[in-house]
């Protein structure tokens, strides 16, 4: 009987510290995959992506107004964060994916300077090129309440903010940015659905 025992506290011991070390690997792993917030300040020299609007926005409309909600999905290239910073890596993208809402539809109040927003911040989600040794930099909230949008003829479509407050990663400037698209205007009966942007960039100040 007192074999029989020592064997069923062997056969426990030896997977119990074989689960102690995988749990150790585990935590180890989830260390890696976290985020802790960035800090110095960071600027992004390229922006492609799209612009969703919906309803879409039109110019000369029979029908009145109404509120648009518009979604982006843009990813600003060539980044880079300057010190003095706890980022690691000198070249890194960022991913801005999120909605806002402007009060119209209508392209001649849209484009004709700036414009009130209400809705949640947008977060800039940083790539996992970004390195804070071995962590990911935690995302950049911004707080789009106001956007100036312009329309040039032959040129296209520019949307701008500036010094808008941002939380998380880089917090402790504000942040400023600028997405163009070559799209020309828009049209007074189908209006537009999507803006392709082409090209822009981040910075603070």
């Amino acid at each position: 009987m007192r074999h029989k025992l020592v064997m069923v506290v062997l056969a426990v011991t030896i997977p119990a510290g074989v689960l102690v070390a995988t749990q150790t690997m585990a935590s180890a792993g989830r260390s890696h995959g976290s985020t802790v917030n960035a800090t110095g300040s960071v600027a992004c020299t390229t922006a492609v992506g799209t612009i969703r609007l919906n309803p879409g926005w039109k110019t000369n409309s029979n029908t009145l107004p109404a509120p648009s909600k518009v979604i982006f999905n843009i990813t600003f290239g060539n980044c880079a964060a300057t010190h003095p910073g706890n980022v690691t890596t000198r070249s890194f993208s960022g991913h801005l994916k999120g909605s806002v809402n402007f009060p119209s539809n209508d392209c001649t109040s849209n484009f004709g300077g700036a414009v009130a927003l209400t809705g949640s911040p947008v977060p800039i989600a940083w790539s996992k090129a970004a390195r804070i040794g071995p962590v990911i930099p935690a995302p950049t909230n911004v707080a789009l309440t106001t956007v100036t949008g312009s329309f040039t003829a032959g040129v296209g479509i520019k949307f701008v903010f500036t010094n808008r407050t941002i939380t998380g990663s880089f917090s402790t400037k504000t942040l400023s940015g600028e997405l163009d698209s070559a799209l020309d205007a828009c049209s007074p009966n189908n209006g537009i659905h999507n803006i392709p942007v082409t090209s822009g960039k981040i910075t603070q100040p």
